[in-house]
C-alpha cells in the first residue's frame, strides 16, 4: 500500500517510466544535493509551517 501511495505522490512532479525508484537510489541522488540547500529547505519549510498555525 505504502509503495502504491508513493508512487502516486512521486507521478505528481517525476516521470516515472520505470518504475519507482528504489530506496538506495534515492539516497544518492538525495546525497547529491549540497548540505547548503537542505538548510535553507528546512528553514523555509518551519518558517511556512509556522506561518501556516497563525
Amino acid at each position: 500500500m505504502f509503495r502504491k501511495e508513493l508512487e502516486d505522490f512521486l507521478r505528481n512532479y517525476l516521470e516515472l517510466p520505470h518504475d519507482i525508484p528504489s530506496h538506495d537510489m534515492l539516497q544518492r541522488v538525495f546525497a547529491m544535493v549540497p548540505p547548503e540547500f537542505w538548510k535553507s529547505f528546512q528553514k523555509r519549510w518551519r518558517e511556512s509551517k509556522v506561518s501556516a498555525c497563525d
